[in-house]
């Protein structure tokens, strides 16, 4: 805590901080885009956190996780990294259980992805942040209901741009050309996007990303282990706007990738793992039906369709080691439709914005032998079919409700074992109090059950009956509080505060292996946010991080409480910076975590800076041109976060260069 503490005062105190609470001024706010969205969330829950627009281009983002480390709960694994970064939200996901883990979700465009634990990562990570139109964090289960089944940590929504976003909705064409490179590990990437409206109501969007790096090495100049990447992405997305009411959206992405002699699980180095040649394609197509009758305001439907199928083929270079039991040629297709509706009624005095909605997806896996292999062919799938409502109510005198309901089914097996059924049931009630200053206060409790995965059940295994037809359960609850304010210190300025304290009861977990003696986990935290702008561009945004995570454990006939493998301990993010009117964006920013000790593992606290500077050319032959230059790690730290057991990486400096023709 001294650390934390320390490396508070010494943000607060800094220079641009200062400057920030004591001068006015005049015209245009901006706040970063990163804001506490209240629209989406519902009354009670927890807190909904929105980056948009600006903040995600002049984030010099590989990765979504690069886009969302700002976001208070959420945890940046792997920073710049394309095949090995992931979030982790509440101290779930962003580790090697992450796969199967229910309690965190990650979706581009409604489709979520489960790559599974082979896979290490969801195609969520590989789209080119350059395409994102904006990322929707909601923390915890009332406010993830509708993504899925046990989302008890919270959910991550990427809505992807369409052609009219480049053309500014008008007839014609528009190119983007971004190009860049890094530092540290020799990296480059390129991203090429083609807008074409040729009519009001129809627009198509075409992107070609490639990113490549080498080894990257930590703040004491060793190599991470990982060694790099060379990924190219393709995305094609069309829409056709038929009338005021109907509209339809097509998309296709695809990449793929190659690696040579890396570690198998890419979340540690680890000799019992072995290292691995793995080979991966990913694709993700989906169809799109929204009706928005502007006579109705019951109906505002959309109708989802999608496909996603990810092939990997490992080949183990360690006789001995896990890899080797793990080699094979994975296909897994992933199909999904969803029906969705939002209705907005009166019933008497109460307001209701009622959002409900029908899922049903189907997953295949299939494991065959490599070339040379004598085991057999194995087959898994599992059907889910779901039904959710959350009813959003308003009462007047500035009191909301909410109400919400999931039930999911699903039948499991694989060829190998028995197959079996199991129910999910979620149910969530949230109340919030307005005090007409811009002072509110909410509170929730949120009951959720969690479907085992691919990668927990096997019917091989002796206990897999506890995979197939029980359910990972859990309770949270979540209270807090939420200030906006205008004009406070300065003539035109904002501010937004907000605060959400939690504490989630997990038991039955579900495990990734028979044996587990994992028994529950106890989750408590307090996340603080704070938005704040001044007119004449200042501006600050930043977010404090307070968690306890326990877990249950059996060892020896004997019950016992430790401190949770991974929990990510206290941690606090600042950035402070200057827009300024003439193309000119300056930004400094602190991550810093406290060390977090235990029996197995002791991770020491540490701070990091980075720094940016965004100018776009306002005239000459460079006109609209935007350089994009930072420095990550400033310091050269050498560091890893609580939760991951590999180094990030040293001081990388970072070059963008993008147009709009």
């Amino acid at each position: 805590m001294r650390n934390l503490t320390y490396y508070l005062c010494l943000a607060a105190c800094s220079p641009l901080a200062l400057h920030a609470e004591t001068r006015s001024s005049s015209p245009s706010t901006y706040l970063g885009e990163i804001v506490l969205s209240t629209e989406e969330r519902a009354a009670g829950s927890g807190s909904v956190t929105r980056v948009e627009g600006e903040q995600i281009e002049r984030a010099q983002a590989s990765t979504l996780v690069d886009v969302i480390r700002d976001v208070p709960g959420v945890n940046a694994i792997h920073r710049g990294s394309v095949l090995t970064s992931q979030p982790s939200i509440r101290g779930f996901g962003g580790n090697h259980h992450y796969p199967g883990d229910p309690a965190t979700n990650v979706s581009v465009d409604g489709v979520s992805g489960d790559g599974g634990r082979i896979y290490q990562n969801a195609t969520g990570m590989i789209t080119d942040p350059a395409l994102m139109k904006s990322v929707t964090v909601a923390m915890g289960p009332l406010a993830s209901l509708e993504h899925g089944s046990g989302i008890s940590a919270g959910s991550i929504a990427v809505e992807t741009i369409n052609g009219a976003d480049l053309t500014g909705d008008e007839i014609g064409l528009k190119f983007r050309q971004m190009v860049g490179g890094n530092s540290n590990g020799d990296g480059w990437v390129t991203s090429s996007t083609l807008a074409w409206q040729p009519a009001q109501n129809l627009d198509f969007l075409l992107n070609y990303t490639r990113r490549a790096q080498g080894e990257q090495e930590n703040g004491d100049g060793t190599l991470l282990g990982q060694r790099g990447f060379n990924v190219p992405n393709l995305m094609f997305k069309g829409r056709w706007r038929i009338d005021e009411a109907n509209s339809l959206t097509f998309s296709h992405t695809r990449y793929e990738s190659a690696e040579r002699d890396v570690p198998y699980t890419s979340m540690m180095n680890s000799a019992v793992f072995g290292n691995v040649n793995r080979d991966r394609e990913g694709s993700s197509t989906w169809l799109a039906w929204n009706y928005t009758p502007a006579v109705s305001s019951l109906i505002d439907l959309e109708l989802r369709i999608s496909r996603s199928e990810q092939i990997s083929d490992v080949e183990s270079l360690t006789p001995g080691k896990f890899s080797a039991t793990a080699e094979g040629i994975y296909d897994q297709t992933t199909d999904r439709i969803t029906l969705k509706n939002t209705s907005s009624l009166l019933t008497g005095a109460v307001s209701h914005r009622l959002r409900y909605g029908l899922d049903w997806s189907h997953q295949d896996r299939l494991r065959s032998p490599r070339p040379g292999q004598t085991r057999a062919e194995e087959a898994a799938d599992y059907t889910r079919i779901g039904f959710f409502a959350i009813d959003n109510m308003e009462f007047g005198n500035d009191w909301q409700a909410s109400l919400g309901l999931r039930v999911e089914r699903q039948t499991i097996g694989d060829n190998l074992g028995g197959d079996y059924s199991a129910t999910a049931r979620t149910l969530g009630a949230g109340l919030e109090k307005g005090f007409g200053n811009g002072l509110s206060a909410f509170g929730s409790l949120t009951y959720t059950e969690g479907l085992a995965s691919l990668d927990v059940y096997s019917g091989r295994y002796a206990n897999g009956a506890l995979h197939g037809d029980n359910v990972q359960q859990s309770r949270t609850y979540e209270l807090g509080l939420k200030y906006e304010a205008d004009s406070l210190f300065a003539d035109g300025d904002s501010l937004t505060l907000g605060l959400t304290a939690y504490q989630t009861s997990i038991w039955n977990p579900m495990y990734s292996a028979a044996g587990n003696a994992t028994l529950g986990y106890d989750m408590k935290g307090i996340e603080l946010q704070a938005n704040y702008a001044m007119e004449e561009g200042l501006y600050a945004r930043g977010s404090v991080n307070f968690v306890d995570h326990t877990e249950t454990a059996l060892a020896g006939g004997v019950v016992t409480r430790k401190n949770y493998a991974y929990d990510p301990g206290h941690q606090l993010g600042l950035t402070v910076g200057k827009r300024f009117g003439n193309g000119l964006d300056m930004s400094w920013h602190v991550q810093a975590g406290e060390g977090v000790y235990s029996a197995a593992r002791a991770n020491a606290g540490w701070a990091v800076h980075d720094v940016k500077v965004s100018y776009t050319a306002q005239a000459g032959a460079l006109e609209g041109v935007v350089f994009d230059l930072g420095i990550d790690n400033l310091f050269d730290r050498a560091y890893h976060t609580a939760i991951s057991r590999l180094d990030e990486p040293g001081r990388n400096i970072k070059l963008n260069i993008s147009k709009t023709f």
